[in-house]
């Protein structure tokens, strides 16, 4: 069985643990992952641009569900990780 949703807010993850966490897509350690929520995790514009650059590779190919809510990152840098 794979892991199909990872919750992980209020971890204060920020940017360095996204930008591991995508390492760990990079590599199809989550291939199977359908919901993310990263909310309240003090994640800015350059963990979303890691992610989003992580998901136009194809390492998140079942995700459906992305939860942000509660970061300082911008609007702009929400969206690139959403699409």
């Amino acid at each position: 069985m794979e892991l199909e949703e990872l919750w992980l807010s209020n971890n204060q993850i920020g940017d360095a643990g996204l930008t591991s966490l995508t390492d760990a897509c990079d590599k199809g350690g989550l291939a199977a992952l359908e919901a993310l929520r990263l909310n309240n995790n003090n994640i800015g514009d350059a963990g979303l641009a890691s992610l989003a650059d992580a998901c136009g590779k194809g390492a998140l190919p079942a995700l459906k569900t992305l939860s942000l809510f509660g970061n300082p990152a911008s609007g702009k840098a929400e969206q690139a990780a959403m699409n």
